[in-house]
């Protein structure tokens, strides 16, 4: 079974794609074909393959490009309104209530910071981060700016040297509850930046150094932080849980190596215990056969060592507990 396809984060992905270039677009269109794929349809469902931007080489053909670049989003909008009738309705309703809910945030951040100005100024996080990266940003004309080689919104892994820095410029947090607190403060910061910047075409808007860092401390709440404690796996199953996304198998990976982990500690916990109470009370049982032989006439005339070897005590042991019954009788 698919699952129903996310209609208004296409609609976004779409638009990104018309106004990308170079790497960008390539992104775009990747990011395109996976949303697509969750819902079970491919390119060509929406219109004929060569009128995506970005035909290129040996794939040209005499297909011309889409007339405007709202003209492939047009096509998907055609396209789901037969597929889902009242589906452009549906949308110019939700698109409104998202202006109204985009709005709304905006005037919070200027409020919030005292100016849109203020807004944009960086924060003391970001600047420390900005700061340290900044020998590692590259500017080439015409091709996005990257650090050291890699720009961590289109690529994944980071350089080694950029690692380094980064972990440098501001510690890394050690608990799951820490780095999920750092994630909500980029995923925040990044909300009201866009906010003022409203308009733009790119989706993200924290500088290069900055989403770096997001993906750091992201990477390790999600698979590099052990969890210590039940609590720490189930707040890391719960994190995956609310993403927003399904999680994969390799995201679902460490949450499982630390059940397995705490499981297996927990059953070395209770052997533990097991053997302390089998010793404890293995000196009990020894103890109450002390005082059985010395209490008895028969037996209570033997001597100290003797009745330890019989027992399996000490002699000072059985010397002490016979001090006490004389004492006590």
């Amino acid at each position: 079974m698919t699952d129903p396809i996310d209609s208004n984060r296409l609609r976004k992905t779409l638009a990104l794609l018309q106004q990308a270039t170079g790497g960008e677009e390539l992104a775009a269109l990747a990011a395109v074909r996976r949303i697509l794929d969750a819902g079970g349809l491919s390119l060509s469902d929406l219109v004929p393959v060569n009128s995506i931007a970005g035909t290129r080489g040996d794939d040209r053909t005499s297909s011309p490009p889409p007339s405007s670049p709202f003209a492939f989003k047009e096509d998907f909008d055609d396209f789901m309104e037969r597929k889902e009738p009242g589906y452009r309705a549906r949308m110019a309703a939700e698109q409104a209530e998202i202006a109204r809910q985009n709005a709304a945030f905006r005037q919070s951040v200027i409020a919030k910071y005292g100016s849109e100005a203020a807004a944009l100024c960086p924060t003391p996080l970001e600047q420390a981060i900005n700061d340290a990266c900044k020998p590692l940003i590259r500017v080439r004309a015409g091709y996005p700016d990257d650090l050291d080689g890699c720009n961590p919104f289109l690529f994944g892994g980071l350089p080694a040297r950029v690692v380094a820095v980064l972990k440098a410029a501001v510690p890394m947090p050690t608990t799951l509850q820490k780095a999920a607190s750092e994630v909500a403060f980029w995923e925040e910061r990044d909300h009201e930046i866009r906010s003022i910047m409203e308009g733009c075409p790119i989706e993200q808007r924290l500088s290069l150094a900055c989403e770096a860092r997001r993906q750091m401390v992201m990477d390790a709440l999600q698979y590099d932080i052990r969890a210590v404690s039940a609590a720490d796996a189930i707040f890391r199953v719960e994190f995956l849980l609310n993403s927003g996304t399904y999680p994969t198998e390799k995201e679902l990976q460490p949450a499982l190596d630390d059940l397995r982990a705490l499981a297996a500690g927990e059953e070395n916990r209770q052997a533990m215990v097991q053997n302390h109470s089998s010793a404890t009370s293995s000196v009990s049982a020894r103890r109450s056969e002390v005082i059985r032989l010395l209490s008895h006439p028969a037996t209570a005339t033997l001597a100290d060592r003797e009745i330890a070897r019989q027992v399996g005590v000490s002699p000072q042991t059985v010397g002490n507990l016979r001090r006490k019954l004389a004492t006590s009788g």
